[in-house]
């Protein structure tokens, strides 16, 4: 932000969920960031998928602040500091029940890199997380088309 010219420089989000963009534990805002990710997707059988990610977070700049997923400020800028903010690595396993319902479980960690340890004293961030999805149009359930008719 300059606040002589009173403009802000950074990139501003579109869309404000940056989960499963940016990683699953959700710590990294999407401002002024360099990203490097890689994903790899596995089915061992017809109903089991495994998933595995792995993100790579740098500051743009030395002179940027660090976001979080909220938009805020997480840690303000400290030029001349690392921009190396951390890694992260997403493990999940994922269920087909049937064709709507899926369910699974998965792990995702934050390794705090120089940026974070000098910046702020940040330390990993771990985030253990299970959930259930139901796909509607997959399911067979419709909601009727049609109005009811009297008898």
């Amino acid at each position: 932000m300059n606040l002589r010219r009173r403009s802000v420089e950074c990139i501003s989000k579109l869309y404000p969920s940056n989960h499963d963009k940016f990683g699953f534990t959700d710590q990294v805002g999407r401002r002024n960031l360099v990203q490097f990710r890689t994903c790899v997707e596995e089915e061992p059988t017809k109903k089991w998928k495994l998933k595995q990610a792995f993100v790579g977070h740098w500051l743009a700049t030395a002179n940027d602040n660090f976001y979080a997923s909220s938009g805020a400020i997480a840690v303000p800028a400290h030029p001349g500091a690392s921009r190396r903010i951390g890694n992260e690595l997403d493990l999940i396993a994922e269920y087909q029940l049937n064709g709507g319902i899926n369910f699974g479980f998965g792990y995702a960690r934050l390794f705090a890199q120089q940026f974070l340890r000098t910046a702020a004293q940040g330390h990993d961030y771990s985030y253990p997380y299970a959930y259930v999805e139901y796909n509607f149009s997959k399911s067979g359930f419709h909601f009727p088309t049609a109005p009811n008719k009297p008898n």
